[in-house]
């Protein structure tokens, strides 16, 4: 059972960096194998739905992961200030562009640009996604501790999520510093540092 996880998890793994880096429609299933170092029987075995459902575990996989730390943060006593959120949430993505010099970007936003998302398990896994980070984070850029900010939340999601398209663009993190700056002024203005 093992190596079937192990070869399950490496092609999951594979898919999400490929998808990543190239897209959904950019990736063939030959790619996913080879990237993956496993048999092409494997990837029927572990997903007998195909490329459809190598997707969807890709969502769960990066999600899981991405929504778990905000989690984590929203447990953290003291909880982070709303600004320390947005220097968190940046950051992630500073981090992660430079690390992979601007070559990998968010699976969710090459799903919807490859219109992947017109599948509907697909489209439901990715909108279940965007509110597993959405919630989350409406709870931590709260000013009172008790009154979520599911709007403040959203904005700065897709203010993020469109600065990695434009940092990856231009090879830059310029966009990300200015969507950083604006969030900052924000909860600075509004007194929620």
């Amino acid at each position: 059972m093992g190596k079937r996880t192990d070869s399950r998890d490496r092609t999951v793994a594979a898919a999400e960096h490929l998808f990543r880096a190239r897209g959904v429609t950019g990736t063939g299933l030959r790619d996913i194998v080879e990237a993956a170092g496993t048999a092409r029987g494997a990837l029927g075995h572990h997903f007998p739905g195909g490329k459809e459902e190598l997707v969807l575990a890709v969502i769960d996989h990066n999600m899981s992961r991405t929504a778990g730390l905000l989690r984590e943060a929203a447990q953290t006593q003291p909880r982070p200030s709303p600004s320390d959120v947005v220097r968190l949430l940046v950051g992630f993505w500073r981090d992660e562009l430079l690390r992979t010099d601007y070559a990998l970007g968010c699976p969710l936003v090459a799903m919807v640009v490859d219109d992947v998302v017109n599948h509907p398990q697909v489209r439901t896994a990715v909108a279940t996604a965007l509110s597993s980070l959405q919630d989350p984070l409406a709870t931590l850029l709260s000013h009172d501790d008790t009154t979520p900010s599911p709007g403040l939340a959203m904005a700065l999601l897709a203010g993020v999520e469109g600065a990695v398209v434009l940092s990856r663009a231009h090879r830059s993190v310029q966009p990300l510093d200015e969507v950083e700056q604006v969030f900052l002024t924000l909860t600075a203005r509004e007194g929620w540092v």
